[in-house]
């Protein structure tokens, strides 16, 4: 099959994707579409002027002809396995529930002792912490730990046994440094989370994955920027 056969297919599912989600009449064009949807699908908006340089390019092979009615633009491979690459990820994107896991998380009136044994024990560097009545207060993290152990430096003496996790979060500036999100979100949108944050000179810990992104719903995992660095 020509690269150019494969290309229009491929361009076409994207195409089709795109009006059916905007809701738009066949007149509308390829690129506004393409600037409509950016602003809802971090994917879209990541590759936005691809996507506009592939609507070039499908003008040049559909409207264009050589000899013998062939097409003047005969895509190359790498274009061809872009847009492939592309298609396959706006249709089925990569979601929440690749970052399912057991969930360790402790309670306010746990012991500092007890939580560094948690990180010992399972190399994790962020907990959930729950009240008493198993409601999520805050989430643990390796900043907060450093924040409050610098908090302490002066004193001559700590006991891990009778601080409480209680005690760490109201020193931990980082304390609110999460966000809770669906397991149906993409990890595009995670993506898009984060560089937010940063873009508003904020810090990002953690996102914290439940049902549909409420607090009072159980964990089903958590995740991290270094985890998505894993995904493209």
């Amino acid at each position: 099959m020509k690269n150019s056969i494969t290309f229009l297919d491929r361009f076409h599912r994207i195409e089709t994707m795109l009006r059916q989600q905007l809701k738009q009449e066949e007149h509308i064009s390829f690129s506004y579409l393409v600037d409509q949807a950016a602003k809802q699908n971090p994917l879209i908006r990541q590759k936005t002027e691809r996507l506009k340089s592939f609507g070039r390019l499908r003008n040049a092979i559909q409207h264009g002809s050589g000899l013998n009615g062939e097409p003047i633009a005969e895509p190359h491979e790498k274009i061809v396995s872009e847009i492939i690459e592309i298609e396959e990820k706006l249709r089925s994107p990569k979601r929440m529930n690749n970052f399912f896991c057991d969930v360790y998380s402790l309670n306010e009136t746990d012991s500092m002792s007890k939580m560094l044994q948690f990180v010992h024990q399972f190399q994790y560097s962020q907990f959930p912490v729950f009240n008493s009545d198993g409601e999520f207060i805050s989430l643990v993290t390796e900043s907060g730990i450093t924040n409050w152990l610098a908090s302490k430096v002066k004193d001559d003496l700590i006991s891990f046994e009778e601080t409480r996790v209680s005690d760490l979060i109201s020193v931990d500036e980082l304390a609110e440094k999460y966000r809770f999100v669906s397991r149906r979100n993409t990890i595009y949108e995670a993506k898009d989370y984060f560089l937010q944050a940063a873009n508003q000179g904020k810090k990002l810990e953690a996102l914290l994955i439940t049902e549909s992104g409420k607090s009072n719903q159980a964990l089903l995992g958590i995740v991290t920027q270094w985890d998505l660095a894993k995904f493209d």
